[in-house]
């Protein structure tokens, strides 16, 4: 899944720590749980530290996070 820039013009600036983990709280509720394996996160101005640990507190540990072109 592609997050990379998503929300730069969300609310006049970049999505939210909450918003997100929002978004992380509901994948893991639903189907796409058992397919995710890779998150691109790259300018969502949130740290691969924190977008890891909720994956982490999601249930959702073993999906790859890229920060990176």
């Amino acid at each position: 899944m592609n997050f990379k820039g998503c929300g730069l013009d969300y609310k006049g600036g970049s999505l939210t720590e909450e918003d997100f983990e929002n978004i992380i709280k509901a994948m893991s509720k639903c189907g796409l749980r058992q397919s995710l394996t890779t998150l691109r996160t790259t300018y969502l101005n949130i740290s691969e530290d924190i977008i890891e640990q909720m994956l982490i507190v999601n249930g959702l540990g073993a999906v790859e996070v890229i920060q990176n072109e």
